[in-house]
């Protein structure tokens, strides 16, 4: 499929990390057809944290002013791609020219946090939902009052949440991996018209430090952030009751909510003892890798799609992944024939007594490989494009 006219692909997204890879990937698909404007609070290029700007990156002052001026600019394109679905992005997308087709690329938290389309004490264990209710504050339904009237009356929209909900139920495609999250996505909103489009932020090869590394320790790696939808509290438990005394459990809690890294830090050592780890301070990313390198053992218990670049990487790496039957991630790795473990069956002596042997490892690599490699996203991307749309003069 060709296009003629210039930047056909309109990208609107943030500086985050996974944008560098979604430029790289959609210039190779379609080069020199698409502009990505970057949402910033500050225009000095040298404010950018994950970024660096590109030919065809440009940045949009993240207020309302600007975005209205943008949206006159953009008026006579179609196809409009969005990178994970924030407030002021679903102000733009919500108000883009009738006959716009509209990309959801899924970050996740605009779904699973968003209290209209998901409830989140499904996302907690026992123990985690009693501490994640401790931390909440009192006055949060009279925030939630004047929450609405704010946003009515200052910035002329709907609360956050609902302008993310409307986009959410007026997207054309929701860009996603594996179809097991898109069918659960789309089962709980109201958007009949959603399409599935293949698309991973990582290709495979895009997630590794050294494509050849195998993991050569017997650690355990347990969650991958201080927040409440890994679970840690629930896991700590089942750890607790089994011998590990020849392992550490390393955990990672240098982002997320302080709150909650101080209590799984206290709880850790109070249940874990000396075989317990925490990640709390940023580390450099070689010293990190070199954690990761003696994690045999991968415990994540999210119980929705959360840290897959992490998970992916470490089934590359030969490690024995353990995942909550209730994430689709691990339905899908199930459905392609991945060796991936339940945390509730398989989290015992016997499956961490011993690692995955060289013919599992590779297994897992081909797979990996065949489904989320960069050759074969790239023409399942073409493939899409040449069903969908027809080539413009």
């Amino acid at each position: 499929m060709s296009f003629t006219k210039k930047n056909k692909f309109i990208h609107i997204a943030k500086d985050e990390k996974f944008i560098n890879s979604a430029y790289w990937q959609f210039e190779q698909v379609v080069p020199g057809q698409n502009v990505f404007y970057i949402l910033v609070d500050d225009l000095s290029p040298d404010k950018l944290k994950y970024l660096s700007l590109r030919e065809n990156m440009i940045l949009i002052k993240n207020d309302l002013v600007s975005m209205r001026e943008f949206l006159e600019s953009i008026k006579t394109f179609t196809h409009f791609i969005f990178h994970g679905l924030g407030y002021e992005s679903s102000i733009i997308f919500n108000r883009l020219p009738e006959g716009s087709i509209r990309y959801w690329m899924l970050f996740g938290i605009e779904f699973y946090q968003n209290q209209y389309l998901y409830d989140n004490n499904n996302l907690f264990g026992g123990e985690t939902n009693l501490l994640y209710k401790r931390s909440l504050s009192k006055f949060r339904s009279l925030k939630t009052l004047f929450k609405a009237k704010y946003y009515r009356i200052n910035k002329k929209t709907k609360i956050p949440e609902l302008e993310i909900k409307e986009a959410i139920e007026n997207a054309d495609f929701l860009g996603i991996f594996y179809k097991e999250e898109f069918n659960f996505i789309k089962s709980r909103i109201k958007n009949e018209k959603l399409e599935h489009l293949k698309f991973s932020y990582y290709p495979i090869e895009k997630m590794l430090n050294d494509a050849e590394a195998f993991v050569s320790g017997n650690n355990i790696l347990l969650g991958n952030s201080a927040s409440y939808t890994n679970n840690h509290l629930e896991v700590l438990n089942l750890l607790s009751n089994l011998n590990i005394s020849d392992k550490k459990v390393i955990c990672p809690l240098s982002y997320g909510d302080e709150y909650y890294a101080k209590t799984i830090i206290k709880e850790g050592r109070n249940k874990l003892k000396n075989s317990f780890e925490a990640l709390n301070d940023f580390i450099p990313l070689h010293k990190y890798n070199s954690y990761l390198e003696q994690c045999g053992f991968v415990i994540m218990n999210h119980y929705r799609q959360q840290a897959v670049g992490n998970v992916m990487t470490m089934l590359w790496m030969g490690a024995k992944v353990f995942l909550d039957d209730r994430n689709t991630l691990y339905h899908y790795l199930k459905r392609i024939n991945v060796n991936v473990f339940n945390i509730k069956h398989d989290l015992n002596q016997k499956e961490l007594s011993h690692l995955l042997n060289r013919e599992q490892r590779l297994h897992n690599r081909k797979i990996l490989l065949d489904e989320i490699g960069q050759e074969i996203l790239q023409k399942e991307f073409k493939i899409f494009l040449a069903q969908h749309f027809r080539d413009e003069s």
